[in-house]
């Protein structure tokens, strides 16, 4: 991997932390509205989750743009900066916000006493507006609260990150593939099982036209009310040197969802290469 590159990724990661923890502790201080203190059923954090993957967005876009795919450790820096960004957020809001005599608590006490005051004498609505009900102290469950908090930003930092790690990668070129096409074909309860026995025998044979007439061929159309199964070829493309990924999936209805029975992959080496220098005499 290209420690300059990934130098770069997480001074960009770091700079869209900076911004949000700005905006987070201004919201805060300015209109008393804690962000990532927002909770489903009590517990999730999804207030927290959000503003991690947010923070984490610098990271994600220089690391697309500069073609970085973080392994091992260099996995965990946008998880970092998440943590970097709730602690700054805090620190600022301990800074700026004001009591209504002009005092300021870093005038009065230290930051981790002020992390403390806030855990535990903060409040707690729970439910819509007009219908809620408010716990006036949190007491000892606050560090279980804000516990919950900072695993959220943590979450969501390495959520975003490691999506990084799902898009097909070209170890000829060290690049992201850029998807190039993808086909699919429903089926009823019937007719599933041959044409997939037959699909996934072509592509672990590298046979990529049996199966592409098979997925994207002519075929009946099957109505949205019968789709029980279905067979999708995704094609993937390195723009550096041409390789091609060829990805079949199957995938069966349940419920509203699609859920994925088998995948299988091959690479084609492309046609693209390195122009050779013309002599001219």
């Amino acid at each position: 991997m290209n420690v300059t590159k990934l130098a770069i990724a997480t001074v960009a990661s770091l700079i869209t932390a900076t911004v949000l923890a700005i905006f987070l502790a201004w919201v805060e201080t300015t209109h008393a509205i804690n962000i990532y203190g927002f909770s489903a059923l009590f517990i999730v954090p999804v207030g927290a989750i959000a503003c991690g993957f947010v923070s984490a967005i610098g990271f994600w876009l220089v690391s697309r743009a500069l073609h970085i795919r973080p392994t091992g450790a260099a996995r965990f820096f946008p998880l970092l900066t998440a943590l970097v960004t709730f602690g700054l957020a805090n620190y600022l809001s301990y800074r700026w916000l004001t009591f209504p005599n002009g005092a300021s608590p870093s005038d009065i006490m230290g930051f981790v006493e002020y992390l403390k005051l806030v855990s535990t004498e903060s409040s707690y609505s729970i439910g819509s507006s007009g219908n809620d009900s408010t716990i006036d102290r949190l007491g000892t469950f606050g560090y279980v609260l804000t516990a919950l908090q900072i695993l959220g930003f943590a979450a969501g930092g390495f959520l975003l990150s490691s999506t990084l790690t799902r898009i097909p990668w070209c170890e000829a070129s060290a690049r992201f593939m850029k998807k190039a096409g993808s086909d699919q074909r429903f089926f009823g309860e019937a007719g599933f099982g041959n044409e997939a026995e037959v699909s996934f025998a072509a592509i672990a044979a590298h046979d990529i036209e049996t199966v592409r007439s098979i997925v994207a061929g002519e075929h009946e159309g099957v109505k949205t009310r019968k789709r029980r199964f279905m067979l999708t070829l995704t094609d993937h493309e390195c723009s550096h040197c041409g390789m091609q990924r060829h990805t079949l999936s199957s995938s069966q209805l349940n419920g509203n969802n699609w859920s994925v029975i088998a995948t299988e992959s091959f690479d084609q080496p492309g046609s693209l290469a390195p122009s050779s220098p013309v002599l001219v005499s």
